[in-house]
């Protein structure tokens, strides 16, 4: 055997070598620590891509451009081919939308959700990696994450319900990470002019003769972590707000004087809404958990 066919020989294995080390680029993260990096990265890199989001079988197609800007960051989500939208840390987000939204898993969290890897793919012409995180109960959705073997940013996100079906989902199909110095000089003059002003709610004031409510019992991972009182303009109406979480998702309970019929549950997407009298008020619920899970909270729920 020659030299130089050995030469090849090791030149092309080393080729080989360097092609798993990249497509393999994951293999010494666990899938809690892929979800954990992602989160960095969602909050610390300047990107731009556009994306499908798909929910309640509607199709919207979005672009997202993130930047860090004196350490503040900025979140622009428009549509495109239609009327301009866009958000940032003041304003609201379209149809919801937002990557900040993802949180980071806590040692809480791995106790109602299994997290593992799955197997790699590639979106938007980019290799990522699958991490699953199941729920450990019937009370919460299954995630499904593919993660940029690169950036380490979600690139396509799905969640999944008890019937296996997609009820929401996002999925780049252009994708880039920008260093500082590409980033745009007037990006503060865009957000200026695309930022939509979201009225603040007003809080409430408490007196003696205002109902306390408190939950005996929630389903598991959940716990109370907000309890005030908002304003709601549109229907002219105090309601105590009560936000309870289990670190991944989260659901608001808005309870008012004054009762009405039990109204019929809501789905959008994730998103469920359902409504219940209880004694002289009425109680709304919603959170992107199923609608059982809203009637445990529900039934958990006491006035003092």
């Amino acid at each position: 055997m020659s030299n130089r066919f050995i030469n090849i020989s090791l030149q092309s294995a080393l080729l080989l070598m360097g092609t798993s080390i990249v497509s393999n680029s994951f293999a010494n993260d666990s899938a809690v620590q892929l979800l954990n990096k992602m989160h960095t990265s969602l909050h610390k890199l300047q990107y731009q891509g556009n994306l499908v989001y798909m929910k309640d079988g509607q199709v919207s197609n979005l672009s997202v451009d993130h930047s860090v800007v004196n350490g503040k960051e900025i979140e622009i989500v428009k549509g495109i081919d239609s009327p301009s939208h866009a958000s940032g840390s003041a304003s609201k987000k379209i149809n919801n939308f937002s990557l900040g939204r993802i949180p980071k898993v806590t040692p809480a969290l791995q106790k109602i959700y299994s997290f593992d890897l799955g197997a790699k793919s590639k979106v938007a012409g980019r290799s990522c990696q699958i991490v699953l995180a199941r729920p450990k109960d019937r009370k919460r959705y299954l995630q499904k994450y593919c993660i940029d073997a690169k950036h380490s940013i979600v690139l396509k996100y799905t969640l999944i319900d008890q019937k296996h079906k997609t009820v929401e989902q996002f999925m780049f199909t252009s994708f880039k990470v920008l260093s500082a110095n590409k980033k745009s000089q007037n990006i503060m003059a865009q957000i200026s002019k695309s930022l939509i002003p979201v009225k603040a709610m007003t809080k409430g004031r408490k007196s003696n003769k205002e109902a306390s409510w408190i939950f005996d019992s929630l389903p598991t991972g959940f716990k109370p972590i907000s309890n005030h009182w908002v304003k709601n303009d549109k229907f002219n109406r105090k309601s105590k707000q009560l936000i309870v979480s289990d670190g991944m998702t989260s659901v608001s309970v808005f309870i008012s004087k004054g009762t009405s019929k039990n109204g019929e549950p809501i789905s959008s997407g994730a998103l469920n809404i359902v409504s219940h009298k209880l004694l002289a008020y009425e109680v709304v619920l919603v959170g992107e958990v199923p609608k059982a899970t809203l009637e445990d909270i529900f039934k958990a729920l006491r006035k003092l």
